[in-house]
């Protein structure tokens, strides 16, 4: 049987994170999640046959959500496409877009991406490890990697974090469909003795939710946040107990399905969301 490899890359500074998934018998196992310095990329690290795709931090991307009237709504992500268009300032023609349908109606969120930007990431992988098939945002992938390798806990709204030294990376869950993304900058305390750096992400944190929160409520989403799930290469116990007594809301580490993985690395895939989400071809 012919293997099938598929890796998803996901840089965060100087850190590059790797997840790779092989079926040799017809089952998908992740048999790679890594972590190197991007100055440090081995060229033989992956295999040549295998598919790879990229995340695109937010701050590289323009995120709109849009309701299109009912009326309009016969080919509704070509209509939310054209209302995107209309709030850029430059032409259409230098963007890709990622259209997502919120409710298969008429809510969608709409994602653009200056081609140069992508173009420029995708030459690097291409040049380092592997010529990508594609790239999703950062926050769309940390979903992704969620609902397809974690077992659902908590309520109907839940939180997703990924947590990095320069940031964090957010999606908002609502049942099984991401209904709002985004990103906090900033730095993250790196031990307990950073008392400042870490209240003032905390403030951050929950000032951003409280107002995200009000935003969906607007939208129609009147369902309480009921958990939130830490993960990313510096997430840990510590730091999510900080962050569920500031908030007041139960905050987890990933409850990852282990079968999903090769024994040796299964421990770890709860900060490998993000680079796990981009192996996820058919969502």
């Amino acid at each position: 049987m012919t293997e099938i490899a598929l890796y998803g890359a996901d840089i965060v500074g100087q850190s590059l994170s790797l997840a790779g998934c092989t079926d040799s018998s017809g089952r998908m196992v992740v048999d790679l999640l890594r972590e190197v310095n991007v100055e440090g990329i081995d060229p033989g690290l992956l295999k040549n046959s295998g598919s790879l795709r990229f995340s695109v931090p937010e701050e590289n991307a323009i995120i709109k959500r849009i309701t299109i009237n009912p009326e309009n709504s016969i080919d509704g992500a070509r209509r939310a496409e054209f209302e995107f268009a209309t709030t850029l300032l430059d032409d259409m023609a230098g963007f890709y877009t990622e259209t997502h349908s919120l409710n298969g109606g008429c809510n969608f969120m709409v994602f653009g991406y200056h081609r140069h930007l992508i173009d420029k990431q995708a030459e690097f992988f291409e040049s380092r490890l592997l010529k990508p098939i594609g790239f999703s945002l950062r926050s769309w992938s940390l979903a992704s990697g969620y609902l397809n390798y974690c077992r659902r806990e908590g309520g109907e709204m839940l939180l997703l974090l990924d947590l990095s030294q320069s940031g964090v990376s957010y999606c908002f869950i609502k049942d099984t469909q991401p209904v709002l993304v985004g990103y906090i900058s900033g730095t993250l305390p790196t031990n307990g003795d950073d008392k400042n750096i870490l209240n003032s992400f905390l403030s951050d944190l929950k000032a951003t939710v409280q107002y995200q929160m009000s935003l969906l409520f607007k939208a129609g989403y009147s369902t309480p946040l009921s958990l939130i799930v830490a993960s990313g290469l510096m997430s840990g116990a510590e730091l999510n107990g900080e962050i569920e007594e500031r908030m007041k809301i139960r905050t987890i580490a990933p409850s990852v399905r282990t079968e999903l993985f090769a024994d040796e690395i299964a421990d770890k895939a709860g900060k490998y969301l993000v680079s796990l989400g981009l192996t996820v071809i058919d969502r």
